[in-house]
């Protein structure tokens, strides 16, 4: 394939995007979620393993539609549901760290707990 083809389809990404301030929220929520990731699944059950993996997964996701600008492509759809996402998961893990603070006595499962909240 040409030099050409690639050139249209890197133009067509919203770099721009990691500038923003809903994007650097994005980014710092998906470094947080990746090192609860780690320490959860270094040290505790499937459960908190799952619950950060799948909020990892779906902020990831978010953040892949904004770069290939399917925000304004479907405006109808994701929008509402980002701001929910993100309010969900603050409630979320912080919950979910509380539960993992209170129950655990493992120094990576507090590792993890101490950095959702």
């Amino acid at each position: 394939m040409s030099e050409g083809q690639y050139g249209g389809l890197l133009a067509d990404l919203d770099v721009s995007f990691f500038k923003s301030k809903r994007g650097l929220l994005k980014v710092s929520q998906l470094g947080t979620l990746f090192v609860a990731l780690v320490c959860f699944a270094v040290t505790v059950k499937a459960t908190y393993v799952a619950a950060t993996g799948l909020e990892f997964l779906v902020t990831a996701l978010m953040v892949l539609f904004y770069i290939l600008k399917l925000n304004k492509t479907i405006t109808f759809f994701f929008w509402p549901l980002d701001v929910c996402n993100s309010v969900f998961a603050a409630i979320y893990f912080c919950i979910l760290s509380l539960m993992v603070l209170s129950t655990q006595r493992v120094v990576g499962a507090l590792l993890g707990g101490v950095r959702d909240l």
